[in-house]
């Protein structure tokens, strides 16, 4: 008899990683290949069911759950908007692409908010009734998750944690606003103050290079004033913090605290947690598991 499976793909603009999943949510195997974003949407959606055939051999897999990146309007699982890294994939509705490809059902939604799901459930944010994921990578993502189910606000816009503006008319983002988080806060704001990965910028900062530790500071400050602001709207329990930059959690701690709490109110931040995430690069695939486990 085959073992009953589900399939959870998280689609990057680099690579698609897959896994598949008992219904328990164990993993069974792990696979990746590249994106080919570039290549376009159709491709982009061969390699994924290639990869998800390739894992389903000799199981019985119920449904796949989708992480991607780029907007997603979740209750269609179609990609609203992508960057030109991935040409073409905004409109691709992903369940329908996956499910021609497979002939299993489907359903797809934002990493950032995959990883946030995938974090409140099975990771730092177990418990917790309101609980906030940031995704310090490249850019800066995340999401917010009530109760154990993923806030969407009234056009699924929601917890798009990287754009709130911590210093208003400050630097320039990739969004096109200025004093957005992610100028501050990501390897792109990193680039662009240093020309230098996030990495080396820490390992500058410890050395005690004047700046290294400026960007360490210049974050850590931006990230305790999006946390204040976050905790003062919403009461969060926990937020965890996940992604590349998180590497840097130790040079950023003291900062990100001292300023959060000069900045929350006290009954806001009285109980709050603000830890790393602990389920590292697998957050994305658990949150795409959640997705199918629970809707199918």
């Amino acid at each position: 008899m085959k073992r009953a499976a589900v399939i959870a793909l998280d689609i990057g603009a680099t690579s698609i990683k897959a896994a598949v999943l008992d219904t328990e949510g164990n993993f069974l195997a792990k696979a990746s290949a590249p994106t080919q974003g570039a290549a376009g949407p159709e491709r982009v959606l061969d390699n994924a069911a290639a990869l998800a055939g390739q894992l389903s051999r000799g199981l019985a897999p119920k449904a796949i759950g989708v992480s991607s990146c780029g907007m997603i309007d979740p209750r269609r699982s179609t990609v609203v908007y992508a960057t030109s890294v991935m040409p073409g994939w905004a409109g691709t509705n992903i369940a329908a692409g996956l499910k021609a490809r497979t002939g299993l059902r489907c359903a797809a939604r934002n990493d950032g908010d995959c990883a946030a799901l995938g974090e409140a459930l099975y990771g730092a944010g177990k418990g917790a009734a309101v609980f906030a994921m940031y995704t310090l990578g490249t850019g800066v993502g995340g999401g917010i998750t009530i109760k154990g189910r993923l806030l969407d606000g009234e056009n699924c816009a929601a917890g798009r944690l990287g754009h709130v503006k911590v210093h208003p008319g400050g630097r320039l983002c990739a969004c096109g606003a200025r004093g957005c988080l992610e100028a501050y806060a990501s390897a792109y704001a990193c680039r662009a103050a240093l020309e230098m990965e996030p990495k080396q910028a820490f390992a500058l900062a410890a050395k005690g290079d004047k700046a290294g530790e400026a960007f360490v500071h210049a974050a850590a400050n931006a990230l305790g004033l999006a946390f204040a602001d976050l905790a003062n709207t919403l009461n969060p329990g926990v937020i965890a913090v996940g992604g590349g930059m998180a590497a840097g959690w130790r040079l950023m701690k003291a900062g990100i605290m001292e300023t959060f709490a000069a900045n929350a109110l006290p009954q806001a931040c009285g109980s709050i947690r603000i830890v790393p995430a602990v389920t590292g690069n697998d957050a994305g695939l658990l949150g795409a598991f959640a997705l199918v486990s629970k809707k199918f």
